[in-house]
């Protein structure tokens, strides 16, 4: 493994930077840490034009060009995007964001799950975001994200969040967000019996339509300045629904053979929950991978410093969660339901003490 960094980060207006990276095929960090692939080398660069001294209608603004590639060891090119992106601070403060980036045609080793290389298409993909003066006591932020490819993927995202401090003593903040993508390549599993373009295995992806519907609230008030009170939940629903399944037409391609047309048939079997494939002579199966998840986890933490340096803290965790059919209604009251469902209660408490020890 190998990495090297170089930039330039000081200047009234002109900045720049790169970066090379490297793991190699056998790279193994065993227990040292997390790898989360290897068999990568890449390069990034970027340069950037700052202005920070007020001007007319700008506080301070930023634009910035950057491009990144990746490629195995095989010299396969893995990744290959451009970016463009601007940041400009109004006057009164307020905050606009925003961002464009577009990606190539190239090769993935990771696609088929340690199987072979998969192709993937163009895309592109855009973000936009808003938001007020930092020291404002109502405070808000907005932000939009889409993506397309030309195989047919789509992406949307929406996200807000809204903060309130009334007082000196408490902050409330509430931060929904929105989430849904189309993704016509999503991996679900291998099978035996696989045709020779794919080395004798099948590799089976499917198209899935997946949503995402969430909001963090936290509470923060102080009783005196040695006393508080914290609070943290966030309620989350998930579905995912798996529909155009087929496998992999051949290495180093980016289309399937759908089931259901070239002489396979495709059925559920709703009593077991399971597809049922036959093609050409051979039947083999697997799970029905859609899924609807509610969930709603939250932190209380009741903090009191005693006395300098030593403070007792007492902890409420909630886990909660359960699945529902994938047919069932996706919205926001999902989020309300997640309050109700079933989980674990966990208590804790804390006492650091401190030792005047010279």
């Amino acid at each position: 493994s190998a990495g090297l960094y170089l930039s330039k980060n000081s200047g009234r207006h002109w900045l720049w930077g790169s970066s090379f990276w490297a793991e190699s095929p056998g790279f193994e960090l065993n227990d040292v840490g997390r790898l989360n692939s290897s068999d990568d080398a890449g390069l990034q660069v970027y340069l950037r034009y700052r202005e920070t001294l007020p001007t007319r209608y700008f506080q301070n603004y930023q634009f910035e060009i950057s491009s990144a590639g990746e490629w195995n060891y095989g010299g396969e090119r893995q990744l290959s995007v451009a970016e463009l992106a601007a940041e400009l601070m109004l006057r009164n403060f307020w905050r606009i964001k925003g961002e464009f980036g577009y990606s190539t045609r190239a090769q993935s080793d990771k696609l088929t799950r340690g199987g072979p290389s998969m192709g993937s298409g163009r895309g592109w993909w855009g973000e936009v975001g808003l938001s007020n003066s930092f020291a404002a006591t109502t405070r808000w932020e907005l932000g939009l994200y889409t993506s397309r490819t030309e195989l047919g993927s789509r992406e949307v995202s929406a996200r807000g969040q809204l903060s309130f401090r009334p007082g000196s003593r408490w902050e409330l903040s509430l931060a929904p967000r929105f989430y849904r993508h189309i993704s016509v390549r999503q991996y679900v599993t291998e099978a035996a019996g696989g045709r020779a373009e794919t080395y004798g295995r099948r590799y089976i992806f499917a198209t899935v339509d997946q949503r995402i519907l969430s909001s963090q609230l936290r509470l923060n008030y102080a009783f005196t300045p040695d006393f508080s009170l914290e609070f943290y939940g966030e309620p989350f629903s998930a579905r995912g629904t798996f529909y155009n399944f087929g496998e992999l037409a051949a290495a180093r391609s980016r289309d399937l053979r759908y089931y259901g047309s070239d002489g396979s048939t495709i059925q559920l079997d709703p009593a077991e929950d399971r597809y049922e494939i036959t093609d050409g002579g051979q039947q083999f199966g697997f799970d029905d991978p859609d899924f609807f998840r509610l969930s709603f986890r939250s932190n209380l933490v009741l903090r009191w410093e005693w006395r300098p340096g030593s403070t007792l803290f007492l902890v409420w965790q909630q886990n909660r969660g359960e699945d529902r059919e994938s047919g069932d209604g996706f919205g926001a009251g999902n989020l309300l339901d997640s309050f109700a469902s079933a989980g674990n209660h966990f208590f804790a408490l804390k006492l650091s003490y401190w030792l005047p020890v010279d």
